[in-house]
């Protein structure tokens, strides 16, 4: 699974290159687009209207070539999060990859590979302290890992994403 994120993508390369940016991209609360930055996100290519990012893993995948022609794959890859956690691309070293393109590449080949990545992010995050997002999971404190895993915006959608996958991972154990 990949989620580009057009926020972060202005925030690395859009900034600094506002004219190419505007003309394939649009977020929430930029240039009169309504909505906070996760949210109303679209793209489109060299001509056409926009269209949604986040409609389905064919979009995602069509906004991200975008950006990889715009600015080239390490740099366009460090604005998605990826696999079924999605994990943030941006702590690539911190999981064990040497580049973006490796943590890519390295996630199309195995969910094995996702699931020690996953586990290098809950040990190395700081959530206030390292250590404490396993020590949240552990606790069943959905809030508060929900809060330091994907920010304070996103809370309730999440914590109840967690408790129901907590479910049923409860109940392939009985």
């Amino acid at each position: 699974m990949l989620r580009f994120e057009v926020q972060r993508y202005f925030n690395l390369w859009g900034r600094q290159n506002r004219q190419d940016f505007d003309g394939h991209f649009k977020f929430g609360g930029h240039s009169l687009q309504p909505g906070q930055p996760w949210e109303n996100q679209e793209y489109r290519g060299e001509e056409g209207s926009f269209a949604g990012v986040h409609h389905n893993q064919n979009s995602e995948y069509s906004a991200l070539t975008i950006a990889r022609m715009l600015c080239g794959d390490e740099l366009a890859l460090t604005s998605t999060s990826l696999g079924g956690p999605l994990l943030p691309v941006a702590d690539h070293l911190s999981m064990g990859f040497d580049r973006p393109s490796a943590m890519f590449e390295a996630f199309r080949e195995s969910e094995a590979i996702q699931l020690i990545a996953l586990l290098n992010h809950l040990i190395s995050h700081s959530a206030p302290k390292v250590g404490d997002l396993l020590r949240y999971l552990r606790k069943k404190n959905w809030d508060s890992f929900a809060n330091y895993f994907t920010g304070a915006d996103q809370i309730p959608m999440d914590v109840a994403r967690l408790q129901a996958a907590y479910s049923v991972a409860v109940g392939l154990l009985m």
